[in-house]
C-alpha cells in the first residue's frame, strides 16, 4: 500500500467504522480474524487520514490490512506510525508498506512473517526504511532501501514504480 501524507491526523471518529470487503469475493473477513490471535492491521493508518472522514473510512477495507500480532500492531508499528504522522505536520511524505514471506494461513488470510515501511520525505528526498518481524518481540530494524528491496519479492517493482 502506498500513500502521500501531509498534515496527518484529525478529529474524525472511527468508533462506527468497521472493516469491509466492499463486495470482493476473494477477501478476508472479520470472521477470518476472529479467534485467530491476529489484529486486523491497517497498512495505511486510519488516524493519518482523520482530517477527512471519507478518506479515513477508505482505510477500513480489507485490502488495506494484513494480520499483525497484537504486540506488533499496538507496539512498535504504532510507534512508527505516530512518528511519521508527526513528521507529516511539516513535510509531505510518501509511505509504502506491506508484508512479505507469507508462509502460514489462518482461515482465508495469509500471515506475513515480516512487515516493512518505506518513508520518503518529498521535500528532502531522504528515505528511511524499517522492517518488523510479525511476532511478539515488539522490535524493528532500520534497513537500507536497496537491501530491503532485495528482500521483498516485489522489490524491483517498487524500485521501478517509485524511481528509487
Amino acid at each position: 500500500v502506498s500513500s502521500i501524507l501531509y498534515h496527518g491526523g484529525g478529529d474524525c471518529s472511527r468508533k462506527k467504522m468497521r472493516f469491509t470487503t466492499d463486495g470482493l469475493k476473494e477477501s478476508a473477513t472479520e470472521k477470518d480474524y476472529k479467534h485467530s490471535g491476529y489484529d486486523i492491521g491497517h497498512l495505511a493508518n486510519a488516524e493519518d487520514f482523520a482530517n477527512d472522514c471519507e478518506k479515513e473510512k477508505l482505510t477500513f477495507y480489507f485490502f488495506n490490512a494484513l494480520p499483525q500480532t497484537p504486540k506488533l500492531n499496538r507496539g512498535c508499528w504504532k510507534q512508527i506510525e505516530t512518528e511519521v504522522r508527526k513528521e507529516s505536520q511539516t513535510d509531505s511524505l510518501l509511505i509504502i508498506c506491506g508484508g512479505y514471506n507469507f508462509k502460514e494461513k489462518v482461515g482465508q488470510i495469509l500471515i506475513p512473517e515480516v512487515f516493512f515501511k518505506v518513508i520518503k520525505n518529498l521535500k528532502t528526498n531522504k528515505v528511511i526504511c524499517y522492517k518488523f518481524p510479525n511476532d511478539n518481540s515488539d522490535t524493528f530494524q532500520e534497513i537500507e532501501l536497496d537491501k530491503l528491496l532485495k528482500e521483498i519479492p516485489f522489490g524491483k517493482l517498487i524500485k521501478k514504480e517509485y524511481n528509487f
